[in-house]
């Protein structure tokens, strides 16, 4: 994928592109922009700083982390959505755990479900089958963005949910999923 530019509903315009190497320390300012809430929610528990580990993972850039950035007009990382294959299994070298963060400013514009088609349609290409993860029961816009995406989703744990994407169903473009009626997860 090339870089493109998505539009905002509400207006406003962001480039997204793969994470380039580079990135690294624009992906950690990103995080550091991030409200408690939006970080408890990304990571399921209160986050106040990333761990040195999970820095590293975040900033990755190889065969096994598919990782899309949105760039505003100051070169700023405000969102991102990452698939990381789970290579370990070979039995699962198909299925890779996703996540989709949107900087609190450009939540609900529609940006999360457009990172989330695109990282779809990257994973893929990369010979990817099912997307899975996890989102807390009270992150309302995740259940909304699953929804759309046809995920199957059930209780994990107490206040987590899990989630199944398969790549090969029919998934809905953005247009479509503004215009379905919602659905309740659980």
């Amino acid at each position: 994928m090339n870089e493109l530019t998505v539009r905002l509903r509400g207006g406003g315009r962001l480039a997204v592109r793969p994470m380039a190497a580079a990135d690294g320390p624009a992906v950690i300012a990103g995080f550091e922009h991030l409200s408690p809430a939006a970080r408890r929610l990304r990571f399921l528990s209160p986050t106040p700083r990333l761990t040195p580990a999970v820095a590293a993972d975040l900033t990755t850039v190889d065969d096994d982390h598919i990782v899309l950035l949105a760039f505003d007009a100051a070169g700023r990382v405000v969102a991102g959505a990452r698939a990381t294959r789970h290579r370990g299994d070979p039995g699962v070298a198909d299925v890779a755990d996703v996540a989709v963060t949107v900087g609190d400013h450009l939540q609900r514009r529609g940006l999360g479900r457009r990172l989330l088609l695109l990282l779809r349609d990257e994973a893929r290409r990369a010979g990817i089958e099912r997307l899975t993860g996890h989102v807390a029961v009270d992150n309302v816009a995740a259940q909304r963005l699953l929804i759309a995406a046809r995920a199957i989703v059930s209780l994990d744990e107490p206040g987590v949910l899990a989630f199944d994407i398969a790549l090969g169903r029919r998934t809905l473009t953005p247009t479509q999923a503004a215009h379905r009626p919602m659905a309740r997860a659980s």
